[in-house]
């Protein structure tokens, strides 16, 4: 006994270990990166904000928790945004990688589809966004333990650091069963709303406004749609769960049925951004995105027959990987556009 107690001691260390070395490499691509989506824009607001404290706005619109974290790097950073960038990709990474490490069934599978779904490369350009959200995936400690208060309160942290973290309030009704009249209702609604847009679009750009954000009616319907080929992405694992909700509800694991249920949510905000701001949908998509590896990793890899399991993930394989490619070169990661910096200038 003392010797399988060793040996299991031994393979967990050696697989935090190697989560941290994942975390060390996959922070410093992402912190040392110099362009790419907003990332310009984060690094010259760094570099002009004042130090000065009574300058911060206060109105969560405004997210003044960012401002404050900001202020807290400048104080020895200077303004050497470079600092920013790293240490926010830092809680990041190891918000993404540890919740994966903890909560996921298969980790390697999770760790793949963090990666080319684009759930690891959205942190490269929203950083507040990313920063709240990873706050939240800290925050399901206290979700496992329907610890509520504790909850709330980080939440309140979060969403001091990017308003529509306030839609992770919900999250203390999502965690009893999935599949159920109550997600039928979400799927009827989103259907509604996303086919007969045009006439919510007034009441949605109402709300955004009360949410301190300016958006007009022209501005909700403005764009193209959401690209078909990013709304199958997020569909297929709403179509997994479908399969294998029997099992996930008799599975009784409150983080497996909420991560279910997040994953659900972000496919509606997908769907109405196919008729919709896609930029403005498509990020609130993105706040739940983070979570459908861990809920993929039950259904292949403890629900599925072993029989079909190499089929279904080759498919997955395959089919991430081409979206993942596609991503890659529709969004210019190439080496003239997105470049990095050195790691020495962090001490320039």
């Amino acid at each position: 006994d003392n010797d399988i107690l060793y040996n299991n001691n031994y393979v967990v260390s050696k697989l935090d270990l190697f989560c941290i070395v994942i975390i060390i490499i996959m922070s410093l691509y992402c912190g040392l990166r110099t362009t790419y989506n907003d990332t310009g824009v984060y690094c010259v607001s760094f570099m002009m904000l004042d130090t000065d404290f009574t300058g911060i706005n206060w109105s969560l619109a405004e997210n003044p928790g960012f401002m404050i974290y900001q202020l807290a790097i400048k104080f020895f950073a200077d303004d050497n945004y470079r600092w920013l960038l790293l240490i926010s990709a830092i809680i990041v990474v190891a918000a993404q990688v540890s919740f994966y490490k903890k909560y996921s069934f298969n980790f390697t599978f999770a760790m793949f589809l963090y990666i080319t779904s684009g759930v690891y490369i959205f942190a490269f350009g929203a950083l507040k966004q990313v920063i709240a959200t990873a706050i939240v995936m800290w925050s399901f400690r206290f979700v496992e333990k329907r610890q509520w208060v504790k909850f709330y309160i980080v939440l309140a942290l979060a969403i001091t650091i990017h308003l529509y973290a306030v839609l992770f309030a919900v999250i203390p009704f999502l965690v009893k069963s999935t599949w159920d009249k109550k997600t039928m209702l979400i799927l009827a609604a989103t259907m509604a709303v996303g086919v007969g847009f045009s006439s919510f679009a007034g009441t949605v750009a109402d709300v955004m406004t009360e949410m301190g954000e300016t958006y007009t009616v022209e501005m909700m319907t403005e764009g193209e749609g959401m690209n078909i080929f990013r709304v199958i992405v997020f569909v297929v694992p709403v179509v997994i769960s479908w399969i294998y909700r029997r099992q996930i509800n008799a599975e009784q694991n409150i983080i497996l049925t909420l991560c279910t249920n997040l994953s659900l949510l972000a496919f509606c905000a997908m769907f109405i951004a196919l008729f919709g701001n896609p930029i403005l949908f498509g990020r609130i998509g993105n706040y739940f995105q983070p979570f459908f590896p861990m809920m993929m990793t039950y259904c292949f890899y403890k629900y599925m027959k072993p029989q079909n399991r190499s089929l279904f993930t080759t498919c997955a394989v395959a089919g991430y990987s081409i979206f993942f490619y596609m991503s890659f070169i529709g969004y210019g990661f190439t080496e003239e556009i997105f470049y990095h910096t050195k790691l020495s200038l962090l001490f320039a």
